[in-house]
């Protein structure tokens, strides 16, 4: 890898509804740009029901047979970083310590699978959705990102976290995985953060139009602007003139609801 400091980019994971296999696709594209020599960063946002904060860094590659009794992480994560933010200004951990420090305090190292390793110099680093230690829905509850919003301190908080770890020359890549429908935090994900959206979205009516509304949202907050791919997940065996119908149809609303 060069070693000159490059921009990382920040690419966001959404879905409408959950059970896409968002959070699975994200992780799996993680570990092969970790694989392929790459600096990878995992931010879970999903943060009223976060998902890969529970994945084990020891043992990404354990067989399911074993069954080993695993404590809830105790990591630091996202919340933990912008409450101290919010409470400490400039002072903070954000502003004060360099993306290394911050990397060591909020993220942990995900070891990836041998079999996915082609180049040795490639990394995954997990940045929890918050310190499970009995008080997180409290700590959640007491950021209140909607507040922050409306008080005008909310988007100038998250544009500082985007450019210091964009900026910082610690990653390539920093992947985001989103919250579901059209709550805050997915806002914050799609709007503020992603450079780039990867929306996983089924084939039925509910996935579609919901996904439809969100595009038009997202395409308003915008202007259009936004670099945005879709993925289909699942697609169903069996039924191929059935499953080619819907795509078509899925493809047409799409394109109505993005404008192109």
């Amino acid at each position: 890898m060069s070693q000159e400091k490059s921009k990382a980019t920040f690419v966001t994971f959404y879905s409408f509804k959950g059970g896409v296999g968002r959070s699975m696709a994200l992780i799996n594209t993680a570990g092969i740009l970790a694989g392929r020599g790459f600096r990878v960063l995992v931010i879970d946002l999903d943060l009223e029901a976060p998902g890969l904060s529970y994945l084990d860094p020891s043992a990404p590659d354990a067989s399911p047979s074993e069954h080993k009794p695993r404590q809830r992480p105790l990591q630091l994560g996202f919340v933990d970083l912008l409450i101290d933010a919010k409470l400490r200004g400039q002072e903070a951990d954000l502003f004060a310590l360099s993306v290394g420090e911050l990397a060591k305090r909020y993220t942990q190292v995900y070891h990836v699978p041998e079999d996915l390793l082609e180049f040795k110099d490639g990394s995954l680093h997990i940045m929890p959705a918050g310190k499970f230690d009995g008080s997180y829905a409290q700590r959640f509850d007491d950021l209140n990102l909607h507040v922050l919003y409306e008080q005008g301190l909310g988007e100038p908080l998250i544009r500082a976290f985007k450019k210091k770890f964009a900026e910082a020359g610690q990653y390539d890549y920093v992947l985001v995985d989103s919250r579901t429908g059209f709550s805050d935090e997915a806002g914050i994900c799609t709007r503020d953060l992603a450079d780039h959206l990867m929306i996983l979205s089924g084939l039925n009516r509910q996935n579609v139009e919901g996904t439809c509304e969100f595009l038009k949202t997202l395409r308003v907050a915008t202007s259009g602007k936004k670099s945005v791919q879709i993925i289909l997940s699942p697609i169903p065996n069996g039924e191929d003139a059935l499953v080619d119908q819907r795509e078509a149809a899925a493809k047409a609303a799409f394109e109505q609801a993005w404008g192109s």
